[in-house]
């Protein structure tokens, strides 16, 4: 029984590593922008999106902006941004619901 108890706190404390899609930003216009993702799992309408870039120096990427998926086409995401002080360009990296 210890060891099944051991096992649930150790499973509830893992994050989710397939909750999440990444992938990188392939065009930008307006407030819209086109993601191909990577990975096997679509993302869902209404799902977050976050823009980053990798900047020398830093150890982690940094945020540009935000946005929500409002649908697929021609196997892209297409994301509608909500926020941020930034813009997405041509290779950002993108995460999806996370």
């Amino acid at each position: 029984m210890k060891t099944f108890v051991l096992f649930l706190m150790l499973m509830a404390s893992l994050p989710l590593a397939a909750a999440g899609v990444q992938g990188r930003v392939i065009d930008a216009e307006g407030d819209s922008f086109w993601v191909e993702a990577q990975g096997d799992r679509a993302p869902s309408v209404g799902e977050p999106v976050t823009v980053l870039i990798e900047v020398p120096g830093l150890d982690a990427p940094v945020s540009v902006c935000e946005g929500r998926v409002t649908g697929m086409e021609d196997g892209y995401v297409v994301v509608q941004r909500t926020g941020g002080s930034g813009a997405p360009h041509y290779g950002d990296l993108a995460r999806i619901g996370q």
